[in-house]
């Protein structure tokens, strides 16, 4: 019965967490008009750090938007020539 109602809450947990991730936008483009956005200070920390980490609030100076997004990963950088150095 605990094995139960332990696997429920976290089928539960995983169903919300990825609404959320769906929910919202990845990337620098704003959602509504599609322009760069700039990144706008968090602000009081409010509920656990974890979430702050892993969006990033912002703002479109186009339309005045004003949300959180999720993080992309860095750029890949392209080396100058092929040789290595050591």
């Amino acid at each position: 019965m605990l094995g139960q109602v332990v696997m429920s809450v976290g089928l539960v947990l995983m169903l919300a967490l990825s609404l959320y991730l769906w929910r919202v936008p990845a990337g620098p483009a704003c959602p509504r008009c599609g322009t760069l956005t700039r990144p706008r200070p968090l602000g009081p920390a409010r509920g656990p750090r974890l979430l702050a980490v892993a969006r990033a609030a912002a703002e479109c100076p186009a339309c005045g938007w004003r949300g959180h997004l999720r993080r992309q990963p860095p750029a890949p950088v392209r080396a100058r020539s092929g040789r290595v150095s050591r």
